[in-house]
């Protein structure tokens, strides 16, 4: 399937950890082209800075960060996310850290499925924010 026709979808028929497993690799690619572009080229330094964000604790701290600034829909969705049923979970973390990690995950997925950029984008804003001042 092309991207194409990825975004022909209606990501309300996608399983939700589908949701997620697509916003996940989206939301690491994200992170890792903000540190690319702001010119850390070296992949030790990279890896410093970017797992803190991508690991489950880090996306669980997007969570709290996201719900203020989010619609009642949007809401809804990263809640399925958080409640779905998921074969894995890490030992190392919390299991509502992985379930609102998963949350995230799953409204980056959906947002994407609907050519949401704009939403993404003030997500990764909203991500990103404290590092800038």
């Amino acid at each position: 399937m092309s991207t194409e026709e990825i975004m022909k979808l209606n990501p309300d028929n996608v399983p939700v950890l589908t949701l997620a497993y697509l916003g996940d690799a989206l939301y690491e690619l994200r992170v890792r082209e903000h540190y690319i572009a702001k010119g850390i080229l070296r992949t030790a330094e990279l890896h410093e800075r970017v797992i803190p964000l991508v690991s489950a604790t880090g996306q669980s701290a997007l969570w709290e960060k996201l719900l203020p600034l989010l619609a009642e829909d949007d809401i809804a969705v990263m809640k399925r996310g958080r409640n779905a049923k998921s074969p894995h979970s890490r030992s190392s973390v919390a299991v509502g850290e992985y379930r609102r990690a998963t949350g995230v995950e799953t409204l980056i997925g959906y947002w994407y499925i609907k050519n949401e950029q704009e939403k993404l984008d003030k997500l990764f804003e909203a991500l990103f924010e404290e590092e800038e001042q």
